[in-house]
Formats: C-alpha cells, structure tokens, sequence
C-alpha cells in the first residue's frame, strides 16, 4: 500500500489561504513585505512608462561593470588623468568602447532618472501610498547629482610618486622621477616620453607610434638637464630620433653628449602633435610653431633661434680664425703659385675632350629620360608614402641631388632609412 500526501489538497484548503492572509497583514516585516509585492496598487493605466525604473537598473548594472574596469587603468590625478585616458583608448583592449559606453550611459542614466521623474509626477505616484518609495526616491537623485556633478578628489600616492616614479600611460609606461622634475621645471606637459633608448622595443614603441604624424619634439639629457627642441614633418620623427641619438649626425652639442654619457641617458620626448599633415604649403606654421617653442622654453642644445634660420648662430674663434686662414689673400696667392706653369699633357687634354663629346648628349638624354619618369616612395610595409613627377622634383623637396635619388634607385636600400625608391 502507498502512502503519498496531497500538496496541492493541503495548500489550497480555504482555512489555510485565510490563515495566509492574515499572517501576511498581521505580521510586521510581512506585512511590509506584502504591502510592495503583492497588495501594491497599480495604475489601470499601466503602459511603457512603466519601464523606466528597470531600465535605470540597467544603466546602474553597465555602468557598475565598466566602472570598474575602466578603474583598474584610470590615474585619478590632476597630471595623469588625461594621459591615463589616452592610454585606456590607444592601448587598452577595447578600451575606447568600454570608455564610450560608460560615459554614454551616465548620460541615459540621468535621461532616464528626468523621464522616471516626470511620470511619477503625471501620474501622482508621489501621493499614499507610494510616499515612502518617493521619499527614498527623492534622496538617490540628490546624493546621484552630488557625486555626478562634484565628484570625488584624490590624489596619487606619494610612495609611488617618490619611489617608482609617476605613471604614464604611453607605450612606455613610465616617467623617471629625474625626466618629471625636468619637464615640471619648464612646465612641459609631454605628448608622450620615451627612455631607455638602448633598448630594441623602446626604437620599436617609437617607430610605430609616431608614424604618420608630425609635431614639435625634444631631446633631454638626464644628466645634464639639457634638453633640445626640434620639428618633425609627417612621418620624420623616427629619422630625427635615429639622426641625433643614433647617427650623431645633428646637432653638435648632443652628440658630443651622446659619446660621454651614451643613449641611456637622453629621452625622446613628443612635445606636441600637428593637427595635419605637413606639406610644403603649411610647413612653415610647422616652422613658426618651433620657433615659438624655442623662444619660450630656451633650450640648451639649440644652436639657433629660429627654426630654418641661421639668426643667432655664432662660430667659435677657432673656427674663425680656420676661415680667415681659408680664404685669406696669402693663402689663394700659395694655391695659385703652387699650380702655376702646371698643365695637364696634350694626349690627356685630348681624351678628356673626346669622352666629354662623345658622352655629352647621351648623357644629357639619359639625364631627360629619367628625369621625366614619375618616381613613387614606398613605405617598409609596400605602401605608397609619396609620388613625384621626376627624380629632380624629387630632389628638390628632399634639399638633395638628384645624384643621391638615382644612386637609391640603383641599390634599392631604404631612403633616409624609411623608404624605397622606385621609377614608376
């Protein structure tokens, strides 16, 4: 025989449901309980505006789980905050869509709380007995627009400040607190700051982070607190970077620092982007915008005062006296002595004038020739950089000879170390 008990017989027996009832009236907590979920009067007019309250719960959860997110790359500081962004939308996996969605939704968030608002005052729900939930209402909306509108200040921690150095959030992760202190002096607010040149993925960070652009930068020696200002147009900052810091082959000063104190010591520093790219038509604002940096910041290294201007530049007595000894009187009376009676043999004579006419004018069409072919600029990665007429054209917006042009034509190595050099 098989015992088994009828639930549904027990729970909806009539005694039962009435003893339901009365304890969920009776009882305190139970009775609030009942008075929201199940005796809670609703409108006959219920409709879509309805939604408004669940839809604030779901701007609350979004904003809840992006908030965080964005909180483990935000620098809360009056220094790093805006650079700490630029990191979170450059370098942050799908960062600028968390971004994005966080801040668009605060705005529907205080959409939808004005909407919420304004229904339950069309409607009277602030009349009993829906008081209370009002009330409460009424103080998040206060304490919301507090924290929206004033915020919450804080401040880096001073361990990491003095011990670790500040944050930057670039490709490079960190400013020394030595490059900090130079740039503070100055009131220099970087673009973005690369050290420890020496190493392969600095070069590498730098190479790819500035292509394609354009901009004032600088080069600062930690050692010396001297620093340099210098014009990049589009594409140049790295072939600036690999002149100076590289090569040794621009401004005289740093390299003679750079061969005391080696690389380790300078940081590559983006001082300011241009807005565009840089042509022959606006590269002297590019030109004016340097001398302007110049000007104000006085830097050490800088020879001259004004970008593409020899104004300010002065040779030392040595080379001086080097030139007077040059180009004196005495010394060109020496030069046209010495050469004096000297003349080259007839037979010489003869077969130099040969080969000059034999050769003038095939020369002369082979120079046409090549010149009137159109000559295209690819990038390391195949890309097209730049297109000209001709090689002459070509050499002329470089300041080279057209010598040079064909010479990387011939041998197909990288142009200024950025690109290849093709007859179209």
């Amino acid at each position: 025989m098989e015992f088994s008990i009828n639930l549904n017989y027990f729970f909806y027996q009539p005694k039962f449901i009435l003893f339901l009832m009365k304890l969920l009236k009776s009882h305190s907590l139970l009775s609030l309980a009942n008075s929201y979920v199940i005796d809670s009067p609703q409108p006959s007019n219920l409709n879509y505006a309805w939604n408004f309250g669940s839809l604030l719960a779901l701007c609350l959860g979004i904003q809840i789980v992006t908030g965080v997110t964005l909180a483990m790359h935000y620098t809360p500081n009056i220094d790093l905050a805006f650079i700490s962004v630029e990191h979170i939308m450059r370098d942050v996996n799908y960062g600028w869509m968390i971004r994005y969605l966080h801040a668009n939704t605060a705005s529907f968030f205080f959409l939808f709380v004005y909407l919420h608002i304004g229904r339950g005052l069309y409607y009277g729900s602030y009349k009993s007995p829906r008081a209370l939930p009002w009330s409460i209402g009424v103080i998040i909306l206060i304490l919301m627009m507090a924290t929206a509108f004033l915020g919450i200040e804080e401040t880096c921690p001073k361990w990491l400040d003095d011990e670790m150095g500040t944050l930057l959030m670039t490709s490079n992760s960190i400013i020394s607190p030595k490059l900090k202190s130079l740039l503070d002096e100055h009131n220099i607010k970087p673009c973005i700051v690369f050290e420890e040149l020496n190493k392969e993925d600095v070069k590498e960070n730098l190479r790819t982070e500035t292509k394609k652009k354009s901009g004032i930068y600088g080069i600062f020696n930690l050692i010396t607190n001297n620093f340099y200002v210098g014009s990049a147009v589009t594409n140049r900052f790295y072939s600036r970077f690999y002149k100076h810091l590289i090569k040794g082959l621009g401004n005289k000063n740093i390299a003679i620092d750079l061969e005391k104190y080696g690389i380790e010591t300078f940081a590559f520093v983006i001082l300011e982007y241009y807005p565009e790219e840089v042509t022959k038509r606006n590269n002297p604002d590019l030109m004016a915008l340097e001398t302007y940096w110049i000007q104000t910041y006085k830097p050490t290294y800088n020879i001259l005062l004004e970008a593409g201007n020899s104004l300010g530049y002065k040779h030392s007595e040595k080379v001086k006296q080097k030139m007077r000894d040059i180009y004196s009187d005495e010394r060109r009376l020496q030069v046209s002595l010495l050469n004096k009676d000297k003349s080259l043999p007839d037979s010489v004579k003869a077969l130099i004038r040969e080969k000059a006419l034999n050769r003038s004018e095939e020369v002369k069409n082979k120079y046409r020739l090549a010149s009137s072919k159109p000559v295209t600029l690819y990038n390391v990665d195949g890309s097209v950089y730049m297109k000209f007429e001709g090689i002459r054209l070509m050499a002329i917006h470089f300041g080279c000879d057209h010598k040079t042009i064909n010479k990387y034509i011939k041998s197909g190595e990288l142009f200024k170390k950025q690109w290849y050099v093709k007859l179209d």
